[in-house]
């Protein structure tokens, strides 16, 4: 079973989100209170990023809590560079290119009780890391919520 929300009338109220490991510990130390993306879900209430990690820990490890969801110029991001655990050099670097971005205000980071690897992941769901984000199907989120023992 795929988690990855197919229909429109399948979506939950959560996406995962591919991070590098060099946010883990930011994630963990709960220092990032932003989240930016260039691109995110538009017409859909999200209430969730489950936290995918890339390499070496090719793993879900937890999820945070969202709170609101704005589309900003990158100027207005600025402003929030701190609340997001990253430099306004860095953000722009990161930015280049673009005029807006997702920001996303987020709770503290909810480790899981249990990570879900890449392999695990993949041979149960057909599971591959996102570029940007995945929707979840309502089915989906229950499947990795019991795999990530919340």
């Amino acid at each position: 079973m795929t988690l990855k929300a197919t229909q429109n009338e399948t979506v939950s109220d959560g996406i995962v989100v591919s991070f590098h490991a060099k946010w883990q510990p930011l994630l963990d130390s709960r220092a990032v209170n932003c989240v930016f993306r260039k691109r995110g879900p538009r017409h859909i209430t999200t209430n969730w990023i489950y936290v995918y990690v890339s390499t070496p820990t090719k793993a879900i490890v937890g999820r945070l809590p969202v709170k609101k969801v704005e589309v900003l110029s990158v100027r207005e991001c600025m402003g929030y560079a701190t609340a997001g655990a990253i430099t306004q050099d860095e953000l722009s670097k990161y930015a280049t290119g673009y005029k807006e971005l997702f920001a996303f205000t987020v709770g503290n980071f909810k480790p899981a009780n249990r990570v879900a690897g890449l392999n695990q992941l993949r041979s149960r769901h057909g599971f591959t890391p996102p570029q940007s984000f995945l929707l979840l199907s309502k089915q989906g989120k229950r499947q990795l919520d019991k795999l990530l023992d919340f």
